[in-house]
């Protein structure tokens, strides 16, 4: 149940303020969110683009989560994780106070993760952050600049954390995408196969 209001919530599905009511949302969804910041982060691990992420993808990903619950939930209000296939999405509701700290626990993830997943070998892990903000209605403004996030280590490198992209100096590698060209170089992020991903964007910086 809570999953079904995370998903209507990223996608912006309802357009009713009053549907993102605390006390409703907390009520009907089982929820324990509280007054105070909202972030979003995601959590993209790369196992080489020359391996497969299949099954021992999924068992990672459930690896992460647990790490996730186990690192954040005495410092926020409440939390809310879900994954699909290639990467964690984390919600946290927190006290404005608690921002450092949280800060530091995210800097301390990526290494948290490979301690326990040295099953895996050329795992890469990258965390996006996405924008604070301040209320659940303001929450898909931070999950897509979580995303964007994630897409930018293509340009960054990955095994960092990274904020949202900013338009000064860097490429933010979102806009280089149109409609032509997102599949060939989605499939090449995916795969995380570095000398192709630069071959292209040289390419689309030349057209």
């Amino acid at each position: 149940l809570r999953l079904v209001f995370f998903n209507e919530l990223i996608q912006n599905a309802s357009k009713d303020k009053t549907h993102y009511e605390l006390s409703r949302v907390n009520s009907e969804y089982h929820y324990k969110f509280q007054q105070g910041c909202f972030q979003i982060i995601a959590i993209k691990p790369d196992i080489g683009y020359k391996s497969n992420f299949d099954n021992r993808g999924k068992f990672l990903n459930e690896k992460i989560k647990q790490i996730v619950e186990n690192s954040f939930s005495s410092v926020c209000h409440d939390l809310q994780l879900f994954s699909n296939e290639k990467e964690v999405y984390c919600l946290f509701n927190f006290q404005p106070e608690n921002k450092d700290i949280l800060r530091k626990l995210y800097r301390g993830l990526i290494g948290e993760i490979l301690l326990n997943s040295s099953m895996f070998e050329h795992l890469e892990i990258t965390v996006g952050l996405g924008e604070l903000v301040d209320c659940l209605e303001a929450v898909p403004q931070s999950y897509e600049s979580a995303v964007a996030a994630i897409k930018q280590r293509i340009v960054d490198g990955t095994g960092r954390v990274i904020e949202k992209p900013c338009h000064t100096g860097k490429i933010n590698i979102s806009s280089l995408i149109n409609p032509e060209c997102t599949k060939r170089l989605g499939t090449l992020v995916e795969l995380l196969d570095r000398d192709a991903v630069n071959d292209f964007i040289r390419k689309l910086k030349t057209d």
